[in-house]
């Protein structure tokens, strides 16, 4: 009886390592890399409306990566049901920033006006992280001096 109760906790405590160790891998992207996203509401939307998302870095800035973009809107996209839209994005080419990203909004926007936000955390939990990898970096000279005058 001990046996089977030690044989239990063993599998339980594997099978708990095995899915906390699966759910932890960060995905990696680089510029040009597709990302996609299906958006479900609980109901159809009324009326002709887009969706779209916010992808926003959530780490500071690297050095040589000073002025590049932090966010990008994800805004293609289409309906695949009543109730559910997919939404398309590229990672940008050219200057953003590495770093850990976030889909921090989703948008309704509705072709006869108006739009509807929806934040993570409060209106929706997925945590949907990436993280971007972009070796492009600038160098930048540091100021030796501001003066009201010409320098010597």
């Amino acid at each position: 009886m001990l046996l089977k109760k030690l044989l239990l906790f063993i599998s339980i405590t594997c099978i708990t390592a095995y899915a906390q160790g699966v759910s932890g891998v960060e995905k990696i992207v680089k510029p040009g890399d597709a990302l996609h996203y299906y958006v479900a509401f609980d109901s159809p939307i009324k009326g002709e409306a887009t969706v779209s998302a916010n992808l926003v870095l959530q780490t500071t800035i690297e050095g040589g990566q000073e002025g590049f973009s932090r966010s990008w809107t994800a805004n293609q996209s289409h309906k695949i049901s009543e109730t559910v839209y997919e939404v398309d994005t590229t990672v940008p080419a050219t200057n953003i920033a590495s770093g850990l990203y976030r889909l921090t909004d989703v948008f309704i926007d509705f072709k006869q006006g108006g739009e509807k936000d929806y934040r993570y955390g409060v209106d929706f939990k997925n945590d949907n992280t990436f993280r971007i990898v972009n070796d492009q970096h600038r160098e930048y000279p540091n100021i030796k001096s501001v003066t009201p005058e010409p320098p010597k």
